[in-house]
């Protein structure tokens, strides 16, 4: 008996050190619909997941939901979409949406932003259109004449010289990762007046999407043991650059 108990304490042990890891991701899917997915990332059965999905104020009445996953095998995934309305409101140009997934007294989240932008009303153009029905023949001769004068005049052309702008929203620029991972997923948005001509992420060009809020980019990358410094570019057609770089721990 005395031989076989070092391996029973050392299966104990390791009975002890499995624990809980879900991965929790938010993303859009069109305009008006969220989807949340939970992946078992551990090497043992998750069960009573608690899912909380919610927009952060102004917006809290935007997006509510609360549910229970009953259990989720090794490598499971499951997904929970949910269909949000557009403030009528808009004071802020973020719509912010956190999801939580916890279990056993541990929380995993992920973060979703989602630019606002307001609505133009027809109800202005129709009296625009209406006002210049309304305008008399004798006026209208002194416009065209303003109009030749103006194409005699050479156009003056505007040299871009602004890169592209960069909105990263995962991972949040401002914290330093201190938990280590495996894995890194860098999801973001870019724009430009000229038009972006590609997105490159740790040396390796992204796939844009068009949405209704601009072009988005999303890439998952691997990381190496310890600190690990990513880079993030954008170019325009102009050949304007945009550069910056995150840190994150890999173990």
């Amino acid at each position: 008996m005395r031989k076989y108990l070092p391996i029973f304490l050392l299966v104990l042990i390791a009975c002890k050190k499995e624990t809980v890891s879900l991965k929790c991701t938010l993303t859009l899917e069109d305009e008006k619909v969220i989807v949340c997915r939970v992946k078992n990332e551990a090497k043992t059965e998750a069960k009573r997941i608690q899912l909380k999905i919610e927009a952060l104020k102004p917006y809290e009445n935007v997006v509510r939901y609360k549910g229970e996953i009953s259990k989720l095998k090794k490598g499971e995934e499951r997904q929970v979409k949910i269909e949000f309305k557009k403030p009528k409101k808009i004071t802020e140009k973020e719509l912010i949406i956190v999801a939580t997934a916890k279990v056993k007294e541990k929380k995993f989240a992920d973060t979703l932003k989602i630019a606002l932008k307001e609505e133009k009303k027809k109800e202005i153009k129709k009296a625009k259109e209406i006002k210049e029905v309304k305008k008399p023949q004798k006026k209208e001769k002194k416009i065209k004449k303003v109009e030749k004068i103006k194409k005699v005049e050479k156009p003056v052309s505007k040299v871009d010289k602004e890169p592209p702008k960069i909105y990263l929203i995962f991972p949040d620029t401002a914290m330093i990762k201190e938990i280590p991972k495996t894995t890194l997923l860098i999801k973001g948005r870019v724009e430009d007046e000229s038009g972006v001509a590609y997105v490159k992420v740790a040396g390796k060009e992204c796939k844009l999407s068009k949405t209704p809020f601009g072009l988005t980019f999303q890439t998952e990358i691997k990381l190496k043991k310890g600190l690990n410094i990513i880079s993030i570019e954008a170019a325009d057609k102009k050949g304007n650059l945009k550069r910056f770089k995150i840190r994150a721990l890999g173990r």
